[in-house]
């Protein structure tokens, strides 16, 4: 299975938490795209989109990444600069899923603090678990 995780990043929170996620995918087939660097997508089976929370939802890059999908699996993901609570990631979560096609398979979302806080290895390892068993192998 080939994953593309795609991610835009203001302050380099959303960059820190994508690339845990990368790191933690267990597959040689998977790549690391920052929005901002580039437009193209590269084909992969799931996706797994996210940035940073501005205003309950995240900046246009990663907007036009989830819309710009069809068939296919998405995951989402936000990183807050802020306090995390479920009433906040209910409103980014269905500000953003809104853009994933009817088409797609949605998978799930997590918002997270900033990488360094709480252990976010551990909470990415807990994230892909619930979005596919297959990304990882338990240790």
């Amino acid at each position: 299975m080939k994953y593309a995780v795609v991610y835009q990043s203001g302050k380099n929170n959303a960059r820190a938490v994508a690339e845990n996620i990368y790191n933690e995918i267990r597959s040689n087939s998977k790549v690391l795209v920052d929005v901002e660097k580039t437009s193209r997508i590269p084909d992969a089976d799931m996706y797994i989109i996210g940035g940073s929370v501005h205003n309950d939802s995240c900046d246009f890059g990663v907007i036009r990444a989830i819309a710009g999908l069809s068939n296919a699996k998405i995951a989402l993901f936000a990183v807050s600069s802020g306090p995390v609570s479920q009433k906040l990631a209910r409103r980014v979560e269905d500000n953003l899923r809104i853009w994933v096609s009817a088409f797609s398979e949605y998978r799930g979302f997590r918002l997270f603090e900033p990488a360094g806080r709480n252990g976010i290895s551990r909470e990415v390892r807990d994230f892909l678990y619930e979005m596919t068993s297959e990304a990882f192998a338990l240790a």
